[in-house]
């Protein structure tokens, strides 16, 4: 075949193989092999002939040249590939295995490969190891730039060809070992990851133990209420015997006693007696004991006997034998017991009635 750049020699069945996708191995003829110009295709027609002894022609600006496909193809090796220098940020350095320090620093390689006959036509291609898995077609190109390659340790391969797709083997190679940062280094990133964990597991901690400790301040709290609750209720509780007691001592007080001149007067007896019952229903209200279902029920009925009782009225009480143990706040079992003790009221005032049931 011929081209802008030379003739070119390949089998059919690399053609027919290449409708696959199989690359074409192929050979070049230029200068090197008799070509008196590359130019081999155009101006010219026809630009391409067959004689008879089957020899191929080709008309060139300057002149004609002729090949014989009855040949076989020259047989020519892959050039050898020499690294000539490395260059780092464009200062020239060189070493046994290179170490390139921190940071980031444009890396230059530069080589050639070595071939008397046809240097015109040799091909390259390279890849560096550790960070590139494909080769990458330099052409005719000598040199390989990288602006920046992350730490780690690499190993630059290059290899050459004369265009008929057979490759330098070995391919010349250079390792080469890229240093991290302070900040890249596995120690410095695993003392991160644990300060991390650290860092949650105090943040965890120092929650959890937050909350432990507000919910035992409301625990300390409400036992400060019961306590002052409970010695609220004892102080009443002995004031009220102390009124009990002197209701009594008034009451027992007769003609024939050494007080004969003094009677305490009815009204004052049963001012008394009214404040006693008041402080009484004090007691049984902030009486912590008292705060469930059953202490509501036992009080109401025992107040609802005595209080009907009194006004004539007889009281009947349908009571399950067995209440659930139901917790009630002061507040609640106070609300209750007044709505119960307006009922009573009403029924006394109001309904004229001769027996009443609760139930």
């Amino acid at each position: 075949m011929g081209s802008y750049n030379g003739v070119f020699r390949v089998a059919k069945s690399a053609l027919e193989r290449h409708q696959g996708g199989t690359p074409i191995s192929l050979v070049s003829y230029g200068r090197s092999d008799g070509l008196p110009t590359l130019e081999c295709s155009a101006n010219y027609q026809p630009s391409g002939w067959t004689s008879r002894d089957g020899r191929l022609w080709f008309a060139t600006p300057k002149g004609v040249v002729s090949v014989d496909p009855r040949e076989p193809a020259t047989d020519r090796q892959p050039p050898v590939v020499v690294v000539e220098q490395v260059r780092l940020d464009q200062s020239l350095v060189s070493a046994p295995r290179l170490q390139i320090p921190p940071g980031p620093h444009r890396l230059e390689f530069q080589y050639t490969g070595l071939s008397l006959s046809t240097p015109e036509q040799i091909r390259f291609r390279y890849r560096l190891e550790g960070l590139e898995s494909t080769w990458v077609a330099a052409g005719t190109a000598r040199s390989a730039t990288y602006s920046y390659v992350p730490p780690g340790t690499y190993r630059f391969v290059v290899a050459a060809s004369l265009g008929d797709g057979r490759w330098s083997t070995p391919a010349t190679s250079m390792a080469f070992t890229v240093l991290p940062l302070f900040s890249e280094t596995w120690w410095f990133r695993a003392a991160v990851g644990f300060a991390a964990v650290g860092l949650v597991a105090g943040t965890v901690r120092y929650i959890t133990t937050r909350r432990l400790r507000r919910r035992f301040e409301r625990l300390e709290w409400h036992r400060a209420i019961e306590r002052d609750r409970g010695r609220i209720a004892r102080d009443i509780h002995d004031d009220l015997g102390a009124g009990l007691t002197q209701i009594t001592l008034l009451s027992e007080l007769a003609p024939g006693s050494p007080f004969r001149k003094w009677r305490p007067p009815r009204a004052d007896l049963g001012h008394r007696a009214r404040a006693d019952a008041g402080r009484g229903r004090i007691v049984w209200a902030v009486n912590p004991r008292q705060d469930t279902l059953d202490g509501l029920v036992s009080y109401i009925c025992q107040f609802a006997q005595e209080y009907l009782t009194v006004a004539g009225i007889l009281c009947r009480l349908d009571v399950p034998g067995h209440l659930p143990a139901l917790p009630l706040s002061a507040d609640v079992r106070h609300n209750l017991f007044l709505a119960v003790k307006e009922a009573l009221n009403n029924i006394v005032k109001h309904a004229q009635a001769a027996r009443s049931g609760f139930a």
